[in-house]
């Protein structure tokens, strides 16, 4: 092995000519390169890290950047946090649902699923100040409760106040509107002013949850490190709870093979139901408001989008199953956010 020193203050190892592109330009067929190793607890240890600053994390088998400033550090897993489908992302699953790994799911095959924990965190804390509780469920690190963050992109689409008063009984389409359910009135009279139970969240148009953008796993208005969870990233989870792969690929009912989303539920009971909360995704039946302005379903159902063209799920508290399906860009659903 050698190392030279070009004039332009280029270092070339393994070469004498360093690629003219390069500060550093590393040639070898028998050797790699060794990146900084460490704990999470030490990489969080390092005083104000520069953007850009790159390590292997040994607590969480990741390579990770931050993306983030010195003074605010955020630090991100390589592939934005997500595995392709192959052995290591199967591991979660063998044996959940036997003979069907999540590999076999042909609709997902190339997408990124983000399933690389909460790296040792409990909580994360929106823009508002809003702290969540977060849970790692096979790998996937979500929010516990429903996201309760203003879209910045729409921060005065509100009911009640600027534009988005004028959604009552009319049907204005997708106008990034937000608010909370009311549950006093059938829509005549707008958004509520607070969340009828806490954890209920706001309710979002699609283009509202998504702040504006149009692209799968964009973070919305869920908190830095969070994103808008896709189809595909839905599925994983559903996967996770023993629902058969062509369950999982299937829409327009509620599908389960092992109960789903009693698995997945966690408000309430109701005589006959089990609903066990055993993944502890803890998900709320919060109901949702219609595109032509009424609400409905509160304590009946919990809607909640994701970030494939409006795509949703439903838990309901007389099925077992999830619902899913393509729905009106322009209803007001929950939304429950996934780290990256």
């Amino acid at each position: 092995m050698f190392c030279s020193l070009a004039s332009m203050a280029q270092v070339g190892i393994g070469t004498n000519s360093p690629n003219a592109n390069a500060a550093l330009d590393v040639v070898s067929t028998t050797q790699g390169i060794l990146l900084p190793r460490m704990t999470t607890a030490q990489r969080n240890a390092i005083s104000s890290p520069a953007e850009g600053l790159t390590i292997f994390n040994t607590t969480t088998n990741a390579m990770q950047t931050n993306t983030g400033t010195p003074a605010s550090p955020s630090w991100e897993n390589w592939y934005d946090g997500g595995a392709q489908l192959g052995s290591t992302y199967d591991a979660y699953y063998t044996g959940v649902t036997s003979g069907n790994v999540f590999s076999g799911n042909g609709t997902c095959t190339g997408k990124t699923i983000s399933a690389q924990g909460c790296d040792g965190l409990r909580t994360v804390t929106g823009a508002s100040s809003t702290v969540y509780d977060i849970v790692d469920i096979n790998g996937q690190c979500w929010m516990k409760t429903n996201l309760n963050e203003v879209p910045s992109a729409y921060s005065s689409a509100s009911g009640g106040s600027g534009s988005g008063a004028a959604w009552k009984t009319n049907s204005p389409g997708d106008l990034g509107y937000w608010g909370y359910y009311n549950t006093t009135t059938s829509g005549a009279s707008g958004w509520a002013t607070s969340e009828p139970n806490a954890g209920d969240g706001l309710l979002y148009q699609w283009s509202a949850a998504m702040n504006g953008s149009s692209n799968e796993r964009a973070q919305g208005a869920c908190p830095s490190g969070f994103h808008i969870p896709s189809d595909c990233e839905w599925m994983y989870l559903e996967h996770g709870q023993g629902m058969a792969i062509a369950k999982q690929t299937s829409g327009g009912t509620y599908r389960t093979t092992t109960g789903e989303g009693n698995k997945l539920r966690g408000e309430g009971s109701i005589s006959g139901n089990n609903w066990n909360n055993s993944s502890d995704f803890s998900g709320l039946l919060a109901g949702y408001r219609s595109p032509s302005g009424g609400f409905a379903s509160y304590n009946i159902g919990g809607y909640f989008w994701s970030s494939t063209s409006s795509v949703r799920r439903v838990l309901a508290k007389n099925w077992p199953g999830v619902y899913r399906n393509n729905e009106n860009s322009a209803s007001g659903y929950s939304v429950r956010c996934l780290k990256d």
